[in-house]
């Protein structure tokens, strides 16, 4: 999902409205030969590959299926669902001979894309192929701009570990959007979006929340519980606890009611 997905569709096949129960079957045991992008509206459906995995899709969720994906599909009651199948060119980024699920945000949206395609095939209008077309395009930018989101926070996550972990030694930056794979100023807005503020605001806070447990346990002097936060200069972490707190470490530490 990292680079940008283009791909050209070359021939509308259906798009239909379908309910897969014990009467109506699906089976592509050769490959479906075709690209197919499924919106499940209810129920739940279980494909099983013919190389041995199985995916669930559930009421809400988005597949794609790749056209060598060989598979059946079992369910219970009923799984009733848009599919929209087509011919295309390029680069849709999905497992070969498997699938992708994705739950959207707001599958509602997606549902009326769906649905807008599916009229527009049962339309046969003069330029049913291209408004089915529009959809699918439209389909896509969706999915792959929620994917883009989801994967940054996913890297983001081992960022925040990282600090987590090590928050009491220097952390720059550099090394964090590194550990992201992105840029220093994707990595700042992305943080931002994601968590409010910056890394290094939230590590200043780590920091901040250890000094306080420790001058609450007492057992160090404030030199010692400077080193231990991470600070190897003293009179900047009086500096520092005072800038975010409004008391010095002493202050704070005399302020402080046992019960």
């Amino acid at each position: 999902m990292d680079g940008e997905m283009l791909f050209s569709i070359k021939r509308i096949f259906t798009a239909h409205e379908f309910v897969i129960d014990n009467e109506h079957k699906c089976e592509y045991p050769d490959g479906r030969g075709c690209y197919g992008i499924v919106f499940a509206i209810s129920g739940e459906a279980e494909y099983k590959f013919i190389g041995g995995e199985r995916i669930k899709v559930r009421a809400g969720e988005v597949a794609v299926l790749s056209p060598s994906a060989a598979y059946s599909v079992s369910v219970r009651g009923g799984f009733r669902h848009f599919t929209v199948n087509f011919d295309a060119e390029g680069d849709i980024d999905i497992p070969r001979d498997l699938c992708l699920v994705f739950r959207p945000r707001a599958s509602d949206g997606y549902r009326q894309m769906f649905q807008r395609a599916v009229y527009a095939y049962k339309s046969r209008c003069e330029c049913y192929a291209m408004l089915v077309a529009s959809q699918i395009y439209e389909i896509f930018a969706a999915l792959y701009s929620e994917m883009r989101e989801s994967l940054g926070t996913q890297r983001l996550l081992r960022a925040k570990q990282y600090i987590d972990e090590n928050f009491t030694k220097e952390i720059t930056l550099e090394v964090l959007a590194k550990m992201s794979n992105m840029s220093h100023t994707n990595f700042r807005r992305e943080w931002a979006r994601v968590f409010g503020g910056t890394a290094i605001k939230y590590r200043d806070e780590k920091r901040l929340l250890l000094a306080k447990d420790l001058l609450i346990e007492g057992k160090l002097k404030i030199g010692e519980i400077a080193f231990a936060c991470g600070f190897v200069d003293g009179s900047y972490f009086v500096r520092f606890f005072k800038k975010h707190t409004g008391q010095t470490p002493m202050e704070y530490k005399n302020s402080l009611v046992i019960m």
